[in-house]
Formats: structure tokens, sequence, C-alpha cells
């Protein structure tokens, strides 16, 4: 399994770092979590070939967690007409926005829903093929329970979860850490950026994961405090730049 790190920014975009974006590759297919950054120029500018992409799944609607992927659909109903994929969405209106784009943008052209498929999922089971399993574990990141997801990735006998954003606290605490981020895990993917850094050390310290790599971090200065504290860990700590690459 191959995780590549295309956008590593929180809600407003840094020097050198988008919107989250966050590609996963296994059994020779790829799938995206979260696309804050145009997903069909990563993979072009990677030479990947677009047709592997077997779906995307988003944590939640915040625009730096979702506007890239007006691009991917767009290029994907007029040119390359051979795409086919499943978008998985927390609420139906993400599924409405992009086809109202396509809609009014795209003079003549019909939303091509036979290729372009759209589920509205909840907590759970979300999504399984011959090469990945994900499961969506629901956070309180948002105000409105079941907007806002992490995904649990279970592929090629490796265990991958992907916080998504997590509740705002002041505490010392993460109320909103879910309790599978401390499970066995091959990578965890952490935001860092709704709390303290000392805040996020001290459920981190309690995880079990080989690696936990640290994304959506702000302010800056947090990653000279997360280096500073890393002997915490029981895992490798990683904090990934736009472009990164892991094989897990």
């Amino acid at each position: 399994m191959k995780i590549k790190f295309y956008g590593t920014s929180h809600g407003v975009v840094e020097k050198d770092r988008a919107g989250q974006c966050i590609f996963l590759e296994a059994g020779g297919s790829g799938y995206f979590f979260d696309m804050g950054k145009s997903g069909i120029e990563c993979l072009r500018n990677d030479e990947y070939d677009v047709n592997k992409v077997k779906a995307v799944f988003f944590t939640h609607l915040d625009s730096d967690h979702f506007l890239g992927i007006m691009r991917f659909v767009e290029l994907a109903v007029w040119y390359f007409k051979e795409m086919k994929y499943k978008l998985f969405f927390p609420e139906e209106r993400g599924f409405t926005f992009i086809k109202s784009y396509v809609d009014t943008m795209m003079a003549g052209c019909s939303f091509p829903e036979d290729r372009i498929r759209h589920e509205v999922f909840t907590e759970g089971e979300i999504y399984k093929d011959e090469n990945i399993k994900v499961t969506a574990v629901r956070t309180n990141h948002l105000h409105d329970p079941g907007k806002s997801y992490g995904f649990l990735i279970e592929a090629e006998g490796k265990r991958v979860y992907i916080t998504g954003d997590l509740q705002y606290t002041t505490a010392d605490r993460l109320s909103d850490f879910p309790g599978i981020a401390r499970e066995k895990l091959d990578m965890l993917v952490s935001e860092g950026a709704h709390f303290s850094s000392g805040a996020l050390m001290n459920e981190l310290s309690c995880c079990e994961a080989e690696k936990i790599a640290v994304i959506h971090v702000f302010p800056q200065n947090k990653y000279d405090e997360l280096e500073n504290e890393k002997h915490r860990l029981k895992g490798e700590l990683i904090l990934p730049k736009d472009g990164d690459e892991y094989i897990i």
C-alpha cells in the first residue's frame, strides 16, 4: 500500500501547502480521501493513469477538503470518458453542488451518472472491493452530528486511520479523539489544527500506530513543538509535506 500526501494544509493554504488531499494506492487502484487540492492535476503531474481511480471519500464538506473535486469531475465529464468512480459524501449537498456546477458551467454536457456514481454514507463500513475496505467513524468537528467523519482503511493486510477534522478544544485531552486511533495501526494520520500540540501529544502518546503522521497543522510553530515532544510516542512521528509519499 502506498499513501501520498498531495495536500497537507489547514483551512487557509500555506506556502507550498495546499488543502488536504490524501491519495492511497492498493492493488493497482487509486483512492482519494478528501480533495482540497485538484486531484486530477496531482495525478497528471505524476503521470498516473486516472482511470485507475475507483473512489473518492470526503471526511466533511469544508472547502479545504472538498473543492479540488470540481476539475476531477469536470474532466471526467468531457475528456476522460472512460473514468468510472464513486463519490462518497457525508451530506447529499456535496453531490448537489457538483452536479449544479456541471449543469451551470458546462452547457451541453450531461452528468454521466452511470460512470460517476455517488453515495451518502453514515457510520460503519461504507465501501469494500477486491483491494480495500473503508469504515467511517463519526467525529464532532461540525455542530450537526453525522456530517464529519474519520476513515479506517484496511488493505493488503495493513490498517490506516485518518482522523479527519476533530472538535475544537482548549482542554489538555481531546474528547473527540476516537478509540480506534489507539488500536494497532500501521499508520495513523491525525489533524493538528483544532487544539494545542500538547493536547494532541497527550492522545498520540497512547497510540499503538507504527507511524503517526500529523497534517492539517495550524499554526506553523506546532511543527517544532511536535518535533520536540516526539520522544513521547511509541511510533515514528512523520510530519508530511505536500508530495511526500510512504510505502506501508
